[in-house]
């Protein structure tokens, strides 16, 4: 998993140990459980930077979409952490914002 973003959030670091055990039974059953939650993990850690940037700037979400020549639905599902959102289009929110979207492709 792409680790250590829950850790801020629980109270007792026993609450973190029965998570993982959570997700490694739901593995059992669900085989590529992981995987999606690492995807959907990395998702909202993109996404939420994008919209704190935003945010930061004070832009609205109409001010986004003119910039980026993106739709108010395109920005939205990227706000709403859409895992089936197009490369492209986060690239195009990120310069929108005076960011740049770089990805790295690492050994699994």
């Amino acid at each position: 998993m792409t680790g250590g973003t829950l850790a801020g959030v629980a109270k007792d670091p026993n609450e973190l140990d029965d998570l993982d055990d959570d997700i490694a039974a739901t593995e059992l059953t669900d085989p590529g459980y992981i995987g999606r939650l690492d995807q959907l993990t990395d998702v909202i850690l993109i996404t939420t930077k994008l919209w704190s940037r935003r945010e930061e700037l004070g832009l609205a979400i109409e001010d986004v979409a003119t910039r980026s020549g993106l739709t108010l639905d395109e920005v939205d599902a990227i706000e709403n952490n859409a895992v089936d959102t197009p490369v492209p289009n986060l690239a195009r929110y990120a310069a929108a914002v005076g960011l740049r979207l770089d990805l790295k492709v690492t050994a699994a």
